[in-house]
C-alpha cells in the first residue's frame, strides 16, 4: 500500500479522537461532587456524535470501494472544524484530568467542571452542527456527494460553479491554443516533465483537512492580496513543507482567470533531472506561454532564435529562459511562481534561487518558494518575507488518530488496551517537534512491537530526531538473520543507485539473484511484503503503486552520512556508490550468465509475431530488461575488479557463446524498441543478429578493458557485420544508422556515450589493426565519413592523427558544416594547402587543381547576385578591408566604383589570391584590375 490517505481515514481519525473525549469525560464526571447538566450533555453529545462518525465511516468506505478515484486536492473543511472543536474539549479535559492526580479522592471535592457555563453551552451548539452536518453526509449515496457535504458549508454554491467555470474555460482555451502539432513541438523543447503529475502525487499524500491553518491564514491572504509580494517557506527536514506547497498550489489554481496564471515546480531529491537550472526555468516558462495567444507567439519567436541554420535545435541557457519567462509575463496581468525544495538542488542551487529572486524584482510577478533554513538561500532571499512553519499540533493529531485507526484497520496494529490509543497520540504529537516524518517513523515502529507493555516502553524511549529514528530502524534489522541484512542493504542500494527504478516485481528477481546459484530460482525471492516490513520507514511504494522509492530526502542523507568507522555495524548500509555498483553490477552479470536464458530462441528475423512472442517473455522474467540494458553502466567504473571482470569475461567469451548471442540480440531489440532518439531504417522485419562479435558490442559501449581482452582472445579487428566494422561501431555507439538521422543531443543523453573510453577504444581498435579507410558494406562509409554526424565530430581530428584521410566530398561536408558556426571543435588546418594534403588523391586532379578546389569551398560567405545586394556587400567588404568578399563581389557581376586603397589591397594580395581562388575569381579580379 502506498501512503496516499482517504476520506475514510481521516473520519477515523476523528472517531479516535471523540472517543477519547468521551472516555475521559465520563471519567472526569465521575468525579465530580456537583455534575452540571449542561456538562454531562455536552459529552453524551460527543459520544453520539462519536457513533454517528462511526456510522459515517461505514459509508465512506464504502463509497472509495466502488472506483471511486477520491481526488486528493479535495480539502474537507468540515473534518477540519470538528476536529478543533474536540481538540477544544479534550485540551481543557487533558488540563484538570483527576485520573493523572495522584490524590484524586482528597482533591475530588475540589474539582470543578473546567468550562464557563457560557462556553459550555457554544461547544454544545457546535456539536449539534457537527452531528447534523455528519448525519447528512451519511444520506450520500455518490462519493462526490459526501464530499460536497463535508466541505466548507459557507462558501455559496454559486460561487463555486462559477470559479470552476472559469477554470473549465481557460483550461479550454489553452487545448486550443496548443492543438496543432508545430506548437506542441515548442512547448515539448521547453520542457517534457508532466508537472501536474507530480502535484497529483503529492496531494495524494496528504491527509485531508492538514494545511488548512496556512490557505486560511493572515499571512497567506496578505500575500494573494498584494502585489509583487515574495514568501520564503522554510523548516525543518520532516515538517511536511513539500505537502503544504501541494495545498497551497491547489488553493491558488483557483485564481488562475482573468489574466492571472499560475506556474509551479517541484525539485526532488530522488529526480536529477529537477535540479537542472533549465528544467526548472523551461517548465515555468512552459506554463505561462499557454496562457493566451500573444505568450505563445512570444515562444514561436524565443524557438524560432533557438533553431540554427541546419535547422537543429540550440539548448537555451537559464539566463535566456528567464528573459523569455519576464517577457511572457509582461503580456499577463499577473504570474505567480511557486517553487519548492530548493535546498534539494545537488548542484547549482545558489544560481537557481539567485534567478528566481531576479524574476521576483519584475512588478507584475508574485513568488513563493520553500527549502530548508540554509545560508546561501537565505542570503539570496532577504527581500522575501520569511514563515517558519512546521506542523500544527491540530494537524499532527488528525494524522496520528488517522494513522492508528488506520494500521489497526488494516492489521498492522493491535491494541488491546483502549487508553494506549490516548497515550499514543498524545506522547507523538508533543514530541514531534512539528515533523510529521518522525511521527511516521514512530508509528511504524509501534507496529513492529508485539504487546501493549513493549508498546508503552517504545513510547518512553522515542528516538529524537530523525538520524536516530533511522538508525533505530537499522540496528533493528541487524537483529535479524544475515539475509534480512543483505535483503535491506540491496533494496536501498537499488533504490538510491539504480539506472532507472524497477517495477516491484523485476526488483524481487533482482533481490533473489544469488551469485553462487548455477540457475535462476524463484524460491529464492522474498515476497513485497516482506520487504516492505523490513525496509519499514526507508522506503514506501511511489503514488501509482509501481516501485518502491526513498521514504524522504532525509533517508538518503542519513544513509550517506553513515561513518564505517564510528559505526562498523551500519557500515552494509552506507550509501556508497562503488560498493553499489559493484553489487548491482555482480547481480545483473549472474543474471545474464544464467543458463535459464540459453534456451529461448530469439527470433531470427525481428517482425510483428517476434516482437509478440519476445514481450511475453519479458513479462515472465522482469529484472531482464534491467539487466540487458544496464549492466555495463554499474560494472564500468569498476571493470578492474577481478570478481566484476571475470563475468564479465563469461558473457563476452568469444565463440559459440549461447549467454552472448541471447544478450546482444535481446539487446539490439530493445534499441530499436524504445529509443526515442533514433530513427531507425527497416523499422519491421529487421536481423536481430546483425552478424555482431564480442569486439563489435565492447566497441559499441566503449569498454576499453574488454576490447584489449578481446583483441588479444579474437585479433580480427575488421571483422565485418551489418553495423560496420568494430571502429564503425566505436565511432557510432549502439546505433546502425546514419548519425545525421538522430537527435543532436542523442549522445550526450546517452549513458553509453562515454567520449574519454570512446576515444581509448578507437585508438586501441586501429592500433589492433582495424582498418581506417575501410567502407561500411550496410552504409557505405569510411569511419571518417561516419564521424561527421552531430556530436561526434570531435573524433575527426583523432582520426586523421591516426591517419584517415578525406574525400573531396567529405571534406566540403565538413567545411560547409562550420561556415556558420566555430569550427575549433575539428582541429583541423584551416589553410587550403594543409588540407588539401588530407584528401585521397585520384587521378583527374592534381594537387594545385585540388588546392584550387579547397579554395573554392573556404571562400565566404556568397551573396545573391542582385545588383544592390552586391553593391551592398562590397561597400561593407572595401571599409573592412576584407580581402575574401571583394573578389567573390567582382565574380557575382559588382561593376561599381572601387577605391585606389582597394586596389592596391588588391594587387599586394593577388599572389595569395591566386593560391586561394578558383581560375574563374582569378580572371575576374585580373581583368578588373586591367580595366581600372
Amino acid at each position: 500500500m502506498s501512503d496516499t490517505l482517504s476520506v475514510a481515514a481521516s473520519i477515523a481519525g476523528l472517531i479516535t479522537i471523540a472517543d477519547i473525549v468521551v472516555r475521559k469525560g465520563y471519567h472526569y464526571l465521575h468525579d465530580l461532587k456537583d455534575v452540571e447538566k449542561d456538562a454531562k450533555k455536552l459529552i453524551d453529545e460527543v459520544n453520539v456524535l462519536s457513533g454517528i462518525l462511526h456510522s459515517l465511516k461505514n459509508v465512506a468506505e464504502y463509497l472509495e470501494s466502488d472506483d471511486y478515484e477520491f481526488d486528493p486536492a479535495t480539502q474537507i473543511h468540515y473534518v477540519n472544524t470538528c476536529q478543533k472543536s474536540l481538540q477544544r474539549i479534550q485540551e481543557q479535559l487533558d488540563g484538570a484530568d483527576p485520573i493523572s492526580t495522584s490524590n484524586a479522592k482528597k482533591l475530588k471535592r475540589k474539582l470543578k467542571w473546567p468550562f464557563e457555563k457560557r462556553k459550555t453551552e457554544e461547544l454544545l451548539a457546535d456539536i449539534e452542527k457537527h452531528k447534523a452536518i455528519m448525519t447528512l453526509a451519511m444520506s450520500a449515496d455518490q462519493m462526490s456527494v459526501l464530499l460536497d457535504l463535508l466541505r466548507r458549508g459557507e462558501i455559496l454554491q454559486k460561487k463555486v460553479d462559477s470559479i470552476h467555470s472559469s477554470v473549465l474555460e481557460m483550461q479550454s482555451l489553452q487545448h486550443r491554443l496548443i492543438g496543432d502539432e508545430t506548437r506542441e513541438k515548442m512547448l515539448q523543447y521547453l520542457s517534457k516533465l508532466d508537472i501536474e503529475d507530480w502535484q497529483r502525487s503529492n496531494l495524494a499524500l496528504r491527509q485531508p483537512g492538514t494545511g488548512i491553518w496556512f490557505t486560511d491564514g493572515e499571512e497567506f491572504k496578505a500575500w494573494v492580496s498584494t502585489e509583487n509580494s515574495k514568501l520564503w517557506i522554510y523548516g525543518i527536514p520532516g515538517a511536511g513543507k513539500t505537502i503544504l506547497v501541494s495545498s497551497i498550489i491547489q488553493k491558488l489554481s483557483s485564481f488562475v482567470v482573468d489574466g492571472r496564471a499560475l506556474a509551479f515546480f517541484y525539485c526532488d531529491y530522488k529526480n536529477p533531472q529537477t535540479h537542472d537550472p533549465v528544467t526548472i526555468f523551461g517548465a515555468l516558462a512552459k506554463q505561462l506561454a499557454v496562457q493566451n495567444e500573444v505568450c505563445l507567439q512570444e515562444l514561436e519567436n524565443f524557438y524560432t532564435a533557438h533553431i540554427g541554420k541546419d535547422g537543429l535545435e540550440r539548448k537555451a541557457t537559464p539566463d535566456e529562459l528567464c528573459g523569455l519567462i519576464r517577457s511572457l509575463a509582461m503580456h499577463l496581468d499577473e504570474s505567480i511562481i511557486v517553487v519548492d525544495g530548493l535546498d534539494e538542488i545537488s548542484k547549482g542551487c545558489s544560481d537557481v534561487t539567485r534567478l528566481l529572486t531576479e524574476l521576483s524584482s519584475l512588478l507584475s510577478i508574485k513568488v513563493i518558494l520553500s527549502s530548508r533554513p540554509e545560508v546561501d538561500i537565505k542570503r539570496h532571499l532577504s527581500a522575501f518575507a520569511p514563515i517558519s512553519i512546521a506542523a500544527r499540533s491540530a494537524d499532527l493529531q488528525l494524522y496520528v488518530a488517522s494513522e492508528i485507526e488506520k494500521r489497526i484497520s488494516n492489521g498492522r496494529l493491535t491494541i488491546s488496551d483502549p487508553m494506549l490509543k490516548e497515550e499514543i497520540m498524545r506522547t507523538l504529537v508533543e514530541r514531534a517537534e512539528g515533523m510529521f516524518r518522525w511521527v511516521s517513523c514512530q508509528m511504524d515502529y509501534l507496529c513492529e512491537c508485539s504487546t501493549d507493555r513493549e508498546r508503552r516502553n517504545a513510547l518512553g524511549k522515542l528516538p529524537p530526531d530523525l538520524p536516530s529514528s533511522y538508525r533505530r530502524i537499522l540496528e533493528r534489522v541487524n537483529a535479524s538473520t544475515k539475509h534480512n541484512q543483505q535483503l535491506v542493504a540491496h533494496t536501498l542500494q537499488w533504490i538510491v543507485f539504480g539506472m532507472q527504478d524497477l517495477t516491484m516485481p523485476a526488483l524481487l528477481e533482482a533481490l533473489g539473484c544469488i551469485d553462487n546459484e548455477t540457475n535462476f530460482d524463484r524460491a529464492c525471492c522474498t515476497t513485497a511484503d516482506q520487504l516492505q516490513h523490513w525496509c519499514s520507514s526507508l522506503v514506501r511504494m511511489s503514488s501509482e503503486e509501481e516501485v518502491l522509492e526513498i521514504a524522504h530526502f532525509t533517508v538518503k542523507e542519513y544513509l550517506m552520512s553513515i561513518d564505517p568507522m564510528q559505526e562498523p555495524q551500519l557500515a552494509k548500509f552506507k550509501a556508497s556508490e562503488n560498493l553499489a555498483n559493484a553489487n548491482l553490477a555482480i547481480t545483473c552479470l549472474t543474471y545474464l550468465n544464467y543458463p535459464t536464458f540459453r534456451t529461448f530462441i530469439f527470433p531470427k528475423i525481428v517482425n510483428k509475431e517476434a516482437k509478440y512472442q519476445i514481450q511475453n517473455y519479458l513479462d515472465i522474467y522482469h529484472f531482464l530488461t534491467y539487466a540487458t540494458v544496464f549492466w555495463d553502466e554499474h560494472a564500468r567504473t569498476i571493470m578492474d575488479d577481478p570478481s566484476i571482470f571475470k563475468k564479465v569475461k563469461r558473457l563476452f567469451r568469444p565463440g559459440q557463446n549461447k549467454a552472448f548471442n541471447f544478450w546482444k540480440r535481446l539487446r539490439f531489440y530493445l534499441i530499436r524498441e524504445n529509443d526515442n532518439y533514433v530513427r531507425f531504417r527497416d523499422s519491421d522485419g529487421y536481423d536481430s543478429d546483425q552478424n555482431t562479435t564480442p569486439l563489435h558490442w565492447a566497441s559499441i559501449l566503449a569498454l576499453p578493458l574488454v576490447c584489449k581482452w578481446l583483441l588479444q582472445k579474437q585479433p580480427d579487428a575488421n571483422k565485418r557485420s551489418h553495423l560496420g566494422s568494430p571502429l564503425h561501431c566505436a565511432l557510432l555507439g549502439d546505433t546502425d544508422v546514419d548519425i545525421d538521422y538522430c537527435s543532436p543531443d542523442f549522445l550526450e543523453e546517452k549513458p553509453i556515450w562515454r567520449e574519454i573510453d570512446r576515444e581509448r577504444v578507437i585508438r586501441m581498435l586501429v592500433k589492433g589493426g582495424s582498418l581506417i579507410d575501410r567502407v561500411s558494406p550496410y552504409s557505405e562509409k569510411t569511419p571518417l565519413a561516419a564521424s561527421l554526424g552531430p556530436k561526434i565530430r570531435n573524433f575527426v581530428k583523432l582520426l586523421v592523427d591516426l591517419g584517415a584521410k578525406f574525400t573531396f566530398d567529405e571534406l566540403q561536408e565538413i567545411i560547409e558544416a562550420g561556415v556558420d558556426g566555430d569550427d575549433s571543435w575539428m582541429g583541423l588546418p584551416n589553410t587550403a594547402h594543409e588540407l588539401a594534403k588530407l584528401i585521397i588523391p585520384d587521378e583527374e586532379h592534381g594537387l594545385e587543381e585540388t588546392i584550387f578546389r579547397v579554395g573554392v569551398i573556404l571562400t565566404v560567405p556568397w551573396v545573391d547576385n542582385s545588383n544592390s545586394e552586391i553593391s551592398y556587400a562590397f561597400e561593407n567588404a572595401e571599409a573592412s578591408y576584407d580581402e575574401t568578399t571583394v573578389p567573390k563581389c567582382l565574380d557575382t557581376g559588382y561593376n561599381g566604383p572601387i577605391s585606389e586603397s582597394t586596389l592596391q589591397l588588391l594587387r599586394r594580395t593577388i599572389e595569395i589570391q591566386a593560391r586561394l581562388r578558383s581560375p574563374d575569381t582569378l580572371l575576374a579580379l585580373v581583368n578588373y584590375l586591367k580595366k581600372s
